[in-house]
């Protein structure tokens, strides 16, 4: 049944994503909408079954494309961003999600570009000095300053997906599982 949900979700948003806010002539019914459908994509990619997870992260990436096309990206940055990083960094430091890394990279990315559009680096930094401080308590504050300075700095999806892996010195994974990091 959740494997069916997450299809029809990742219908919806793929073949539908325009439709989504005509469900309601109300804005705030179809703003709920909305709402829901992130929380049950941020719920999915939190789910252990990879193959939810993988569809969740897959159709969020699509989302986050499509609102840039939609010119909503604004509002999507400021009413879902933290909980995104949030939910998102979790997953990627349990070691239980491993399989879907590059996925939650890519998105990890995609969400940092639109940071770059709305708000100052200053608050993003503030923002993910509190998630990766409250994560990972052996590195100082300077080295992880230096970490999320360079990964706003860095343009390029594989490096910063390279500078996330290897930045971060507490990590769950194993060596076999890091060396498929290639």
């Amino acid at each position: 049944l959740r494997k069916n949900f997450f299809s029809l979700l990742r219908i919806l948003i793929l073949d539908f994503f325009p439709e989504i806010f005509k469900l309601d002539n109300n804005p705030v019914k179809a703003e709920k909408f909305f709402e829901i459908i992130i929380h049950s994509l941020s719920w999915g990619f939190k789910h252990f079954e990879k193959e939810i997870s993988k569809k969740s992260i897959e159709s969020l990436l699509y989302l986050v494309d499509s609102i840039g096309q939609e010119s909503l990206k604004h509002h999507f940055f400021f009413k879902f961003f933290k909980q995104l990083m949030n939910d998102l960094f979790s997953v990627m430091i349990d070691g239980l999600h491993f399989s879907c890394f590059k996925l939650q990279c890519k998105l990890f990315f995609k969400l940092f570009q639109i940071s770059k559009e709305y708000s100052e680096n200053s608050v993003v930094q503030t923002c993910l000095l509190n998630f990766f401080t409250n994560s990972f308590l052996e590195i100082g504050p300077d080295e992880l300053e230096k970490l999320i300075s360079d990964l706003l700095n860095e343009a390029d999806e594989e490096k910063f997906r390279k500078k996330i892996f290897l930045g971060v010195k507490f990590n769950p994974i194993s060596q076999e599982e890091s060396s498929s990091m290639d």
